[in-house]
């Protein structure tokens, strides 16, 4: 009986081994690309697509890199990551720990810390930003404010900056704002950024609000 098991455990490994796995084996190294890069695979197989197009689309064996994050490409034999990095970094990305604690957020933002309220943590700047202020809801933290100051980066930067790591899903206007709303490649968070315009007065600065679906 278990020469028999033996022999039977050998045969499956064996039409594992012929079959390839299932999508399990690496074909190259990890890829880095920046949004825009493309990156040809020449290994001579196709049937190549991607987990997620909005971070990396393929056409043919020609993959292009369209949003900041990590994404898997695949066929049916291989697969292999490309980790998608900006070319813009005006502003520093926050920490989006979704239900994270005070205590989570407090060690692992880099940013000075400026005040804490019963709901919220400040912190001031790494980049072009003022300050960011994290709140938190009966959930933990529901919501990233990114203040910037127009004179220490412009809205045309800052537009490259979210053009990069999210897609734009609307347009709107306020009493004295200008809005655009984008989703994160992942659909999970949204983010709407706001232009103040005169007679505002708040003229002069651009706010980025992160919100968790």
């Amino acid at each position: 009986m278990k020469k028999l098991t033996f022999i039977m455990a050998a045969m499956l490994a064996l039409v594992l081994s012929a079959c390839g796995g299932e999508n399990n084996e690496p074909a190259f190294p990890d890829q880095e690309l920046k949004v825009g890069d493309i990156f040809n695979i020449s290994n001579g197989e196709t049937g190549w697509y991607s987990d997620n197009d909005k971070i990396a689309s393929v056409n043919g064996t020609v993959v292009t890199a369209n949003k900041v994050g990590e994404v898997k490409i695949r066929n049916n034999k291989h697969f292999f990551r490309v980790n998608v990095t900006p070319r813009y970094t005006y502003i520093t990305d926050p920490y989006l720990a979704w239900g994270g604690s005070k205590a989570m957020v407090k060690y692992s933002v880099k940013a000075p810390f400026a005040s804490e309220t019963d709901n919220s943590i400040e912190f001031g700047p790494l980049g072009n930003e003022t300050s960011t202020t994290y709140y938190f809801g009966t959930n933990g933290l529901a919501r990233v404010l990114v203040n910037i100051s127009s004179g220490k980066v412009s809205e045309a930067e800052i537009l490259k900056f979210l053009n990069e790591r999210y897609t734009q899903i609307g347009t709107g206007s306020g009493q004295g704002e200008q809005l655009i709303g984008y989703k994160s490649p992942d659909d999970k968070t949204s983010i709407t950024f706001t232009k103040y315009i005169s007679p505002s007065p708040l003229a002069g600065t651009m706010t980025i609000s992160y919100l968790k679906f």
